[in-house]
């Protein structure tokens, strides 16, 4: 799960997506996209079908890209490809099995503070 504080600086993208009734609402699923190959393909796919809502880099971290599917989905798609710093930063977080081991133990010491 991620969560963004959207602002007036945030990137449009986000703050134009904001309702102002609501504090929180989800916003995009993420999908990562591994090779150089499938980052083709999603890109001829996209331009195809109308072109992306938002897309860039953060060089040497990822690059990434939006379509707004809002009309039919409710949300936007995000599109991720990680680079070394992306997979170094990701590969530092917990990861979602490390987490289920840890809540399903019956050793109470493993199963951490969430438990």
């Amino acid at each position: 799960m991620e969560l963004v504080e959207a602002s007036a600086s945030a990137a449009s993208i986000y703050s134009d997506a904001l309702k102002e009734e609501e504090l929180l609402q989800f916003h995009h699923v993420g999908y990562y996209i591994d090779g150089a190959d499938n980052w083709r393909a999603l890109e001829t796919w996209v331009e195809r079908h109308g072109g992306p809502a938002s897309a860039g880099d953060i060089p040497g971290v990822l690059r990434y890209l939006y379509l707004d599917r809002r009309a039919d989905l409710g949300h936007f798609l995000e599109y991720v490809q990680l680079e070394e710093g992306g997979l170094k930063l990701f590969g530092a977080l917990p990861s979602s099995r490390l987490l289920s081991d840890m809540l399903s133990s019956s050793d109470p010491d493993q199963r951490g503070p969430a438990a």
